[in-house]
């Protein structure tokens, strides 16, 4: 985006005969008109690019947000270019609004990519300031007045947009992290280049493209152009990505961890307390008469009563636990640095949590209860699977002796006389 002191702003009479020359062992030439035309261009396609990459991601309305903050600092960019050839009014004063507009909208698309609402007002505050001044001040502003304006306005907006990003830091997105760093240092530049200007008050619109850091401020604009936008379309990316991820190890029902990433992180805990020579336990939970639930209610009132059973275990597990829906009614968690007589505990306080829960659902008296099987790794460190199958005898156990219970496996026992239940229902 660019803004009059940004170096796009500052070319306010633009000549093709206005140049900038280096000297060396090759004699160059750099035009500045031309390098603000490149600035414009690069605006408006970057503009055209984000805005067909909302087309194909249309739940991301901040691109939408950044598609028209480029397209409006191309367009105000090209009026300022026009000075001397259209009215002052258009050119230099509505290339102004239209600038300082584009910084709004990029700070009200980074609102929405937190998740906020975008801010209309604040959007379009420092544009209408700028037209309030025009109006009231009329050919008494200056040059020097506009610079300053114009790099105050543009440095905050810049300032804010970094900062709501930087806000939103904790999200894993590393081009996220990046882009409001790029913004605040973009900032400091806009806002440490304005008083510059302002020391010589006589200075005219032509003179300052002249002036000894005009290119390198227009080079920047154009840097901080091309920057953003690879930023913006990195961050959106990256949290599409993210997101897909995330769909892979989630279960898109009770939003916890499916079998898959249950599985992974399953097996890092019970290889760290391995090497810690430390005690799992593994629960393994069954809803009771589930499918009478589906078939008398329906698939949605079944799947109220899934989530219903994992939020009220999410509550009953500590913060070590992992928590994951292995498929259909069945349920398991990995309590890391946990004995059978603490893994009971917390498997009888799941239980009872739930059957609490699920005594009225929806307004109708169900009282649907699960059954609990716990095993835990000891001596011998079984695998995985094998944890899994203890564990599964003794949910079995629990079914087989009334459901509603908890039933603990000792791996020195065999499923005949396993340990018997910690816990009954009333009526069992």
């Amino acid at each position: 985006m660019l803004s009059l002191s940004d170096g796009a702003a500052t070319g306010f009479s633009v000549h093709p005969s206005l140049q900038i020359t280096a000297m060396g062992p090759d004699s160059y030439t750099l035009d500045a008109f031309t390098l603000l035309i490149v600035t414009a261009f690069v605006s408006a396609l970057v503009g055209t690019l984000l805005g067909l990459a909302w087309l194909r991601n249309r739940h991301s309305e901040a691109l939408l947000w950044w598609a028209a903050s480029f397209g409006m600092a191309a367009l105000g960019t090209m009026l300022l270019l026009l000075h001397g050839n259209v009215h002052t009014l258009i050119s230099i004063d509505l290339g102004h609004a239209l600038v300082v507009l584009s910084c709004g909208f990029i700070l009200s698309g980074a609102r929405v990519f937190n998740g906020r609402h975008p801010n209309i007002a604040g959007s379009i505050a420092g544009a209408m300031l700028w037209v309030l001044v025009i109006v009231a001040i009329g050919e008494n502003f200056t040059f020097a007045d506009r610079i300053l304006m114009t790099g105050l306005v543009t440095g905050i907006y810049f300032g804010l947009c970094g900062w709501e990003l930087w806000r939103g830091a904790g999200e894993a997105n590393f081009s996220r992290s990046t882009a409001g760093i790029f913004l605040i240092v973009h900032a400091v530049l806009v806002l440490f280049r304005v008083p510059f200007p302002v020391l010589d008050t006589h200075q005219e619109y032509g003179d300052a493209l002249g002036a000894p850091g005009f290119t390198f401020m227009t080079f920047e604009a154009l840097v901080y152009s091309v920057g953003l936008a690879f930023l913006l379309l990195a961050m959106t990316l990256e949290r599409g990505e993210n997101r897909l991820k995330t769909l892979a190890l989630e279960d898109s029902l009770t939003g916890i961890p499916n079998r898959r990433a249950f599985d992974i992180t399953a097996r890092k805990i019970m290889a760290r307390d391995a090497r810690s020579e430390r005690p799992t336990a593994l629960l393994a939970f069954d809803l009771d008469h589930f499918k009478r639930v589906n078939d008398t209610f329906g698939h949605d009132f079944g799947d109220e009563v899934l989530k219903i059973f994992a939020s009220a275990t999410e509550s009953a597990l500590r913060s070590s636990d992992v928590f994951g829906r292995i498929g259909g009614e069945e349920f398991a968690a990995i309590l890391p640095e946990t004995d059978e007589e603490e893994a009971a505990k917390i498997a009888e306080r799941a239980r009872a949590m739930f059957a609490d829960a699920g005594r009225i659902v929806r307004g109708r008296e169900l009282n649907v209860t699960a059954s609990v099987g716990v095993a835990t790794a000891r001596a011998g460190r079984p695998s995985l699977d094998k944890l899994k199958k203890q564990a599964d005898i003794a949910l079995y156990r629990a079914k087989a002796n009334g459901r509603n219970v908890v039933w603990v496996f000792s791996p020195e026992q065999t499923m005949e006389n396993a340990m018997p239940p910690v816990s009954f229902a009333s009526g069992h």
